[in-house]
């Protein structure tokens, strides 16, 4: 088990996200964080951390893994009847 915990900094960088979109995505759905103080009116980002393990795991529980699609259907290739030559221009 890891003893160092993580800054937000190091969630923004692991996933590679702007600050205010990571912020949103550690309020809004479920991302688990330790609270260093007691729960102000505001949040402290300052003040929260990360267990990498139970990011780790909720990272995984968010893994999606879709089924290869199937391959385009390519119509059949029909076969050109011959044109007929102009009657004037003979072409």
């Amino acid at each position: 088990m890891s003893k160092e915990l993580w800054h937000m900094k190091d969630l923004i960088t692991r996933w590679g996200l702007p600050e205010r979109q990571v912020r949103e995505i550690v309020l809004t759905q479920g991302v688990p964080r330790v609270e260093l103080r007691r729960p102000p009116k505001n949040i402290d980002w300052g003040a929260m951390r990360f267990r990498p393990e139970a990011v780790e795991a909720w990272e995984r529980s968010r893994e999606v893994v879709s089924k290869p699609s199937a391959p385009a259907a390519v119509p059949p290739v029909v076969p050109r009847r011959p044109q007929k030559r102009h009657p004037l221009l003979g072409i």
